[in-house]
């Protein structure tokens, strides 16, 4: 059976040749504030403490076999050497962008489309976290120009932050500005759909307003044929009521409303003198008499 300090020296050399570290630069990481906090070198330690627990809980036997697999191989699985280079490892697998979800973003702020043009998720690489890196490191250069661009583009009022993804990915076209391939591609497919649904919300919107038209249309027409029905029985009325009651428009004083009050009565028809009287005189105001009627009548009141 293998001793303590032998499966200690095995599971250093899996982890120098399939990682390219050791504990030592582990606990080297954790020691310094500076480098540990950002993203990519947490989750680097995070990843490596994990693997390093699986190595610790196997068997000797276990041990032995991995370490045998890898003496089998001529070249040692590590990370490349440029990412250990870059004391913030943005290279890290949890600051890959998904495109998948940025690219049905309504907009995307200015970091986000640094970070997304870059093809680094924007939750992950921010600008907070690089601000106070050290701006040797290649991505934290990359960046931090891809940043200022953006600034003087929206201060030239070429594009205003937040930006719609699909105007974000047009201008970089245009301006011959290297965008993540599968970014692109899905922006320009969303952006399809989003136009579609905004044609057939706009077609929607232009039926909706003629349907109103036309109920507004049919709306006056009802209107204007209960104008036309109103003034029409307004005239019976009103003839009926001089002819039949000697009502006379023109005199003082209204003695057929009682009158026709009582007729209606007699018939089973329920209408008060009140109403009787107002209904008269709004014909004796809406209908015009012929002049000879009009004559006629008020030739009765001498």
């Amino acid at each position: 059976m293998a001793s303590t300090a032998a499966t200690s020296e095995f599971v250093e050399y899996v982890m120098q040749r399939k990682w390219g570290v050791t504990r030592a630069s582990y606990e080297n990481w954790r020691g310094n504030p500076l480098r540990y906090r950002f993203h990519g070198r947490q989750a680097l330690a995070h990843h490596t403490a994990g693997y390093r627990s699986v190595l610790e809980r196997m068997s000797p036997t276990e041990l032995q076999k991995t370490v045998g697999q890898i003496v089998k191989n001529k070249a040692p699985e590590q990370r490349p050497k440029d990412a250990f280079e870059d004391p913030m490892l943005f290279n890290a697998l949890d600051a890959t962008a998904d495109y998948h979800h940025w690219s049905k973003m309504e907009f995307w702020t200015l970091d986000e489309a640094t970070a997304l043009s870059l093809d680094k998720e924007p939750e992950t690489v921010t600008f907070e976290s690089l601000r106070e890196s050290d701006e040797r490191a290649p991505f934290a250069r990359d960046y931090l120009k891809r940043r200022n661009l953006l600034m003087r583009v929206q201060e030239a009022g070429v594009l205003n932050f937040p930006v719609v993804p699909s105007d974000f990915v047009n201008w970089s076209e245009a301006k011959e500005l290297q965008l993540p391939e599968e970014l692109t591609k899905l922006v320009h497919k969303t952006a399809g759909s989003v136009e579609d649904r905004k044609r057939l919300i706009a077609e929607r919107d232009a039926l909706l307003a003629e349907v109103d038209q036309l109920k507004r249309k049919g709306a006056h027409k009802r209107a204007s044929d209960l104008t036309h029905r109103l003034n029409t029985l307004q005239k019976i009325f009103l003839g009926m009521t001089i002819r039949g009651y000697a009502y006379n428009p023109y005199a003082s004083g209204n003695k057929v409303s009682k009158e026709i009050e009582g007729d209606l009565e007699s018939l089973g028809i329920r209408v008060t003198y009140d109403t009787i009287t107002k209904h008269l005189k709004n014909a004796r105001e809406d209908v015009e008499l012929h002049p000879e009627a009009e004559a006629e009548l008020k030739a009765m009141l001498i």
